[in-house]
């Protein structure tokens, strides 16, 4: 069981001037208004209220707030997206559902236009947005989407300014030997004006164990071992006192 000191430990570091820039428009000053958010679920930027289709969209401010790095994060903000089992194999044995409907092949899901097997679970940093399309969705995004689509739409590079930015976060595991800590960074590089331009993204994350694991190098202790502990003297693992 978790016990979370604080999301962040250490708020966003600017390492450089400026901020990334997001295609959800931010709130008005007053407090009073709606975010708009931009989307491309169709193939072409609109608003996401304009959207003839059944779409959840969070967007990066939203994605900060709630502190979302994993599917399990996001998933709980978007009604009826939830995962199930295929039983193909440790590989492949999580899909995506949407409103219940899950299986090999049944949901795409997309980093910007590239599709990407289902089972896998990229970190969520520096995204624009996130998009949940339910219900059929073959004729944008193929026969595998026939529940519906997920995509991960990142931030992309900005011609004209060198920016960027980092933050750290950490937390603590009741019983755990080490604390659990991480760090995420992006950095944007313009290489040549209006042209040409590189931003790299990456991350670090060290989450601490739920028991510390003991190694006796003495079989004759294994005779002081708790009844419920392992009697193999070689990996012999107790919870710490």
């Amino acid at each position: 069981m978790k016990f979370m000191f604080s999301r962040t430990l250490a708020w966003a570091i600017i390492l450089f001037a400026g901020l990334p820039c997001a295609r959800a428009a931010d709130a008005p000053q007053g407090g009073t208004g709606l975010e708009e958010i931009v989307v491309t679920a169709q193939r072409r930027e609109e608003t996401v209220q304009n959207v003839p289709l059944s779409i959840t969209a969070l967007s990066a401010r939203v994605l900060e707030e709630k502190a979302v790095t994993n599917f399990i994060d996001y998933a709980g903000q978007v009604p009826g997206l939830a995962f199930g089992y295929t039983g193909d194999g440790s590989g492949t044995a999580r899909t995506i559902s949407i409103r219940g409907i899950s299986g090999d092949g049944t949901t795409g899901f997309y980093i910007d236009e590239t599709p990407v097997p289902d089972s896998i679970d990229p970190r969520v940093v520096d995204l624009q947005r996130i998009e949940a399309l339910r219900g059929p969705q073959g004729t944008l995004y193929g026969a595998r989407s026939m529940g519906g689509t997920v995509r991960l739409i990142t931030q992309q590079p900005d011609f004209s300014r060198f920016e960027g930015w980092a933050k750290a976060n950490g937390s603590h595991t009741q019983n755990a030997d080490t604390p659990n800590y991480g760090i995420d960074a992006a950095v944007n590089l313009p290489l040549v004006t209006d042209l040409m331009a590189l931003r790299l993204v990456g991350f670090a994350q060290h989450d601490g164990g739920y028991f510390q694991r003991h190694f006796l190098t003495n079989p004759a202790d294994v005779a002081n071992l708790p009844p419920n502990a392992n009697p193999r003297p070689w990996a012999a693992c107790r919870p710490p006192p």
